[in-house]
């Protein structure tokens, strides 16, 4: 893991008035608040429909760079280091149809340690599976 030292704890998340602009030129600001999430805090961000949660989140694990305003994850910015991110953060968006990678389930679960060059971990994988009540869905 890495980080930024804040003494005992970790600063996990930092977040100072930062701006979206959509394509169509929609703006969304998240600002008159500043954003500090510390290691071992649980954070709930909630709101109606259209009010940012998901592209709050998207900055967040590096998918999306404000256009104005700071942030900060792991004292990184999301977006530059994003590979470093991801290694530390887990997301599933809200429509989890479109984020299958493989034919199968068995495929979405080996998809991330393929990806960041794990070997040999299969057996784990399988093994995990099943814990999880869910190797019945493998293919």
């Amino acid at each position: 893991m890495f980080g930024v030292d804040v003494g005992d704890s970790m600063r996990i998340i930092e977040i100072d008035c930062i701006k979206h602009v959509y394509q169509d030129q929609t703006e969304l600001q998240f600002c008159g608040f500043k954003v500090k999430v510390e290691e071992g805090e649980i954070v709930s961000v909630l709101g109606p429909n259209g009010s940012g949660k998901t592209t709050l989140l998207n900055h967040i694990v590096g998918l999306l760079k404000p256009v104005e305003g700071k942030i900060k994850v792991f004292g990184k910015e999301p977006w530059k280091e994003i590979d470093k991110i991801c290694r530390n953060i887990g997301y599933v968006g809200q429509d989890v149809d479109t984020q299958l990678i493989g034919p199968t389930v068995l495929d979405d679960v080996y998809f991330s340690a393929i990806n960041f060059g794990i070997e040999g971990f299969e057996k784990d994988a399988k093994k995990l599976m099943k814990i999880l009540g869910i190797w019945k869905l493998r293919n």
